[in-house]
């Protein structure tokens, strides 16, 4: 099965706004708050990346207008992006935290995500 990025950007983008109420559902379903805080900081830090490719790519699929010139400005708006994120620490804390989840057998949040979206 190929990935479209494209609509997993759509995907988050439409969840975002109803963050909240997922993460009610899973509390009084699991018991637990299983979608911290950090869990939406890193999915609305995907969604950004995930736009960036998404504005890009409109942008240089265009086909009446020349796209080559646009290429570069794009390229080095991802890498400033890559860049800051790196500096990002909730990212990398939030990876350690998940490592931890995993190992003790919890449920990953991100499957509770795909879960509640089908």
């Amino acid at each position: 099965m190929n990935t479209r990025w494209n609509f997993t950007y759509l995907m988050l983008k439409h969840l975002i706004p109803y963050k909240n109420i997922f993460s009610v559902f899973t509390n009084s379903h699991y018991g637990e708050e299983l979608l911290t805080k950090n869990y939406w900081h890193v999915v609305e830090k995907i969604m950004q990346f995930l736009e960036l490719f998404y504005d890009s790519i409109i942008v240089v699929s265009g086909a009446y207008y020349p796209t080559s010139p646009l290429v570069l400005h794009h390229i080095l708006e991802i890498a400033s992006h890559l860049h800051d994120a790196e500096r990002d620490q909730n990212l990398f804390q939030h990876h350690a935290n998940e490592k931890q989840s995993l190992r003790y057998g919890f449920i990953a949040p991100a499957q509770l995500l795909l879960v509640g979206m089908c």
